[in-house]
C-alpha cells in the first residue's frame, strides 16, 4: 500500500489506509548498518542433526522490525537453472511450486510483516502499514551451461544473475532471483560451503539493489538439506522437493528483509525463515499419492515445506498458514489532518469517499450547513454510521482517537473495521479517496488500497 499525501494552502487533509497487524513491534526503527561493503547474506543453514520433523511454535524468541524496507509486492520470481537440468523433473516441479504460493494460505504467513512509515517529525507513531501483498508470480526462467564453472562463490552467483539480465532475463526491481544448481555444483560463502555449513542464501547487489538467491541441489547432500523423512518425495524427485522446502525459506526470508535491515531477530540469522529452520509442523503431515510425507498442497501438487514464522500477538510462531477458516477479517483506515476554514467565512467543501471490498459509502461537506465545515472526527464518525446502517456493508465500523500527531499536523481519528461474520474472507480491498475540495489552491485527492486480514481459506484469492 502507498500513501500519498496532497496539501494546499487552505486545506490539508491526509487519508492513510492500513491494516491492523496482530502483532508486537519490539525492535528500533534504525537500520541494520552493515559491516562491510559487501551485504550480509541471509542463509539457510543445514538440517540440525538428529532434529525433529516439527517443533510447533518456537518458544522464547520474537522479531523486530529493524526500519528498512520490505517487498510489498509484486514478487516476480525468477529462475535460472545452473549446470546440467537435462530430463530432471525439477524443472517442472519447481516452477509450479512457484505458482501455487500465490494467493496460498502458506505465503499469507508473510502478510503478517509491514514496511512501516513512521512520522518523519520524530514522534515515533506510525502513520501507515504497507502490508506484503499474498502474490506470488513466476515470471522467467533460463539456463546456464556453467558459464562460472562448479564451485561458486557469491561473486559468481551474482555473476550468474548478470548474464541472465544479459541474456533474456529483465530487470526488475520486483524480482527475485534464484540460481538453482544441479547436483554436481556446490558453492561457497567465505569460508563456509553449501552442505556443510548451508543450503542456501539470500542477499542482494549493492549497485542496483536487485535481490537474488542461491539454492543448491538437495540431492547433493540430502540429509542435510532435506527433510529427515524426505523419502523419495511428494513429487518423486527428493532434490527438487528438497529445494522446494530451501526456496520457500528464501523466498519468505526476502519479501520480508530483502537488503538484510527490515524484520528479524537479533541479527539477521535470525529472519523469518531461520526461526522455523526445518520444521514442518507438528501432526501437518498426509501421504502424498506416492506415498512421501507432504505437509502442504499448492495448486495441484503436494510439497512438504518447513513453516514460516508468523508476527501476530494471537497464535503467532511457526506456522503453515495465516488466516484460519472461522476467524473475522478486519483492518484500519486513519484519517488524520484538517481542514481548513477561511477567516471571512465558510471552509473548504468536497467529498470523502471509502470503499471496503464493493461497498463505496461517501459524506459530501459543503464548508457551510449540510455536514458543517467537516473535521478529521466528522469524516471518521460518518464514513463509519454509513458503513453500519447499509444492509450491504460487509463490515461493521467503529472510530477511535489515533495517537497524537505533531503541532499543525491536525488530528488522527482511526476506523475500526471487522467483518459481519466469522469465516467471511480476507481478501477486501480498501480504498479512500477525498476530492473537490475548494481551497484555495487546493488539490486534495488520496487513494490507498490494502486488504484485511484474517477470515476463512482459500484466504486470499
Amino acid at each position: 500500500m502507498k500513501s500519498h499525501i496532497i496539501a494546499g494552502s487552505k486545506a490539508t487533509l491526509f487519508l492513510f489506509t492500513a491494516v491492523i497487524l496482530l502483532m508486537t513491534f519490539t525492535g528500533t526503527m534504525s537500520a541494520q548498518p552493515q559491516k562491510s561493503k559487501r551485504p550480509p547474506i541471509g542463509i539457510v543453514p543445514v538440517k540440525p542433526q538428529g532434529s525433529p520433523t516439527g517443533l510447533g511454535v518456537v518458544t522464547g524468541k520474537n522479531i523486530s522490525y529493524n526500519g528498512g524496507p520490505v517487498m510489498v509486492g509484486p514478487h516476480n520470481v525468477y529462475f535460472i537453472w545452473y549446470g546440467n537440468w537435462n530430463n530432471n523433473t525439477a524443472t517442472t516441479i519447481l516452477p509450479a511450486f512457484i505458482s501455487g504460493l500465490n494467493h496460498s494460505l502458506y505465503f499469507n504467513t508473510n502478510f503478517s510483516y509491514a514496511q512501516l512509515v513512521i512520522d518523519p517529525a520524530g514522534t515515533g507513531h506510525v502513520l501507515s502499514e504497507a502490508n506484503i501483498a499474498n502474490t506470488v508470480t513466476m515470471a522467467g526462467q533460463i539456463f546456464d551451461s556453467y558459464s562460472q564453472g562448479t564451485s561458486l562463490s557469491v561473486t559468481q552467483v551474482q555473476n550468474v544473475v548478470t548474464r541472465g539480465l544479459s541474456n533474456g532475463l529483465p530487470t526488475d526491481a520486483n524480482g527475485i532471483y534464484f540460481v538453482l544448481t544441479s547436483a554436481d555444483v556446490t558453492a561457497t560463502s567465505g569460508s563456509q560451503s553449501f552442505c556443510n555449513n548451508f543450503c542456501g542464501y539470500h542477499t542482494y547487489n549493492p549497485r542496483n539493489l536487485l535481490k537474488f538467491a542461491f539454492v543448491g541441489n538437495s540431492a547433493r547432500c540430502i540429509n542435510s538439506c532435506a527433510a529427515s523423512n524426505i523419502g523419495i518425495g511428494p513429487n518423486g524427485n527428493a532434490g527438487a522437493d528438497g529445494m522446494a522446502n530451501v526456496i520457500a525459506h528464501e523466498l519468505n526470508e526476502t519479501v520480508t528483509d530483502p537488503l538484510l535491515n527490515a524484520w528479524f531477530a537479533g541479527g539477521t540469522q535470525g529472519e523469518v525463515g531461520d526461526l522455523c529452520n526445518f520444521n514442518f509442523g507438528t501432526n501437518t503431515e498426509f501421504p502424498a499419492p506416492n506415498g512421501a510425507p507432504a505437509n502442504v498442497v499448492l495448486g495441484t501438487r503436494d510439497f512438504l515445506i518447513q513453516e514460516n514464522f508468523v508476527n501476530s500477538s494471537v497464535g503467532g510462531g511457526c506456522q503453515l498458514s495465516y488466516g484460519a477458516n472461522g476467524t473475522k477479517s478486519s483492518a484500519t483506515v486513519a484519517v488524520t489532518g484538517a481542514i481548513a476554514c477561511d477567516p471571512g467565512g465558510g471552509c473548504d467543501d468536497g467529498t470523502v469517499s471509502l470503499t471496503v471490498n464493493t461497498t463505496t459509502e461517501s459524506v459530501f461537506y459543503d464548508g457551510f450547513g449540510i455536514n458543517g465545515a467537516g473535521s478529521v472526527q466528522a469524516i471518521a464518525t460518518d464514513l463509519a454510521s454509513m458503513f453500519n446502517s447499509d444492509p450491504n456493508s460487509p463490515v461493521t465500523a467503529t472510530v477511535v482517537q489515533g495517537p497524537t500527531l505533531p503541532s499543525g499536523s491536525g488530528d488522527n481519528w482511526q476506523i475500526l473495521l471487522q467483518s459481519k461474520s466469522a469465516g467471511a474472507g480476507v481478501n477486501y480491498g480498501l480504498s479512500g479517496s477525498v476530492s473537490s475540495f475548494s481551497g484555495i489552491s487546493s488539490n486534495l485527492a488520496v487513494t490507498s488500497h490494502s486488504v484485511m486480514t484474517g477470515g476463512s481459506g482459500p484466504c486470499c484469492q
